[in-house]
């Protein structure tokens, strides 16, 4: 697993870091913005093998069932040094956007240290290359089986994504920014969802391996009753309180407006977004990899 993801990182930081004015030229990005995106995305593209081999530890880390510990490495990460790059504290240079991405590389390369640390310390399994003689054919099968349907629904997804931001760029930085907004507010709103659904894979698998069906659907479908509630809460939290969260953003009335009606959309979407998401996770963990990707 860490050697493919590896190699696929490498080829993902070179496409970004060499491609990225192809991609962006065909993504139709503002021209008054094309070279801090531009260098944004060549400074956290080049770091793609790091934050691939965090994530890996990541999931080892919760299928142990060390859950709490891989959200606070989360949290130590996300709290790293973003304000003091971006404003220039303490003294340091004020590098705006640059400083964004370089306290981002930072910040998962403190995380990949610490989570690496975590799994020697917690879980009794030696990492080393002779694993990898003679090569373990089987098992890379095996790996594959499951990852590239799990990775062509997340990649049908993100081009979805793209496709939609080209056209939303052609309407200019305002609706662009409305947008990214709207997409943080929107994380917020069903990261709990996530949670709860990564919470619920690990126990499927579990439950499958013992058989328990019966514990699978009642799990299943009480995870998906709180994970709506949670989402469609929070959604509610944010649309009425719209103005004054968008004002610690911007004060552009136009952005604002924007914000307000998508914000109402959103609670439509995240409806169905729970369903998938929730769905994915639990047929991924009984080893259902296709039916998400056709769905997807």
């Amino acid at each position: 697993s860490l050697l493919l993801i590896t190699l696929t990182g490498i080829v993902a930081a070179m496409l970004l870091c060499f491609g990225h004015n192809a991609i962006f030229t065909w993504l139709k990005i503002p021209n008054d913005i094309l070279e801090e995106a531009g260098n944004y995305l060549s400074i956290v593209g080049s770091f793609a093998v790091v934050q691939g081999i965090y994530i890996a530890f990541a999931a080892i880390l919760r299928s142990f069932g060390f859950m709490k510990q891989v959200m606070y490495v989360s949290v130590v990460m996300n709290i790293a040094g973003n304000a003091v790059l971006i404003n220039g504290l303490f003294g340091l240079p004020q590098l705006g956007i640059i400083g964004a991405a370089i306290s981002t590389n930072i910040s998962k390369t403190i995380g990949l240290i610490i989570i690496f640390r975590l799994f020697r310390k917690n879980i009794d399994i030696k990492i080393s290359p002779k694993i990898l003689k003679p090569f373990p054919t089987q098992t890379l099968k095996d790996l594959l089986h499951i990852a590239i349907p799990s990775g062509g629904e997340e990649l049908s997804y993100n081009l979805s994504q793209v496709c939609i931001l080209k056209f939303i760029n052609i309407f200019g930085t305002a609706v662009i920014a409305t947008k990214v907004y709207c997409s943080m507010l929107a994380n917020v709103a069903y990261v709990y969802s996530i949670a709860l659904s990564q919470a619920t894979q690990i126990m499927v698998g579990y439950l499958i391996g013992a058989g328990d069906l019966e514990k699978v659907k009642n799990r299943i479908w009480k995870t998906l009753l709180y994970s709506m509630v949670i989402a469609l809460s929070v959604t509610a939290i944010l649309y009425f309180n719209a103005e004054t969260i968008f004002h610690i953003f911007t004060d552009d009335t136009q952005i604002i407006s924007l914000g307000k009606k998508i914000l109402f959309i959103e609670f439509f979407l995240e409806m169905g977004r729970t369903v998938n998401i929730l769905m994915t996770k639990c047929l991924t963990a009984v080893g259902d990899v296709i039916f998400p990707v056709v769905i997807g």
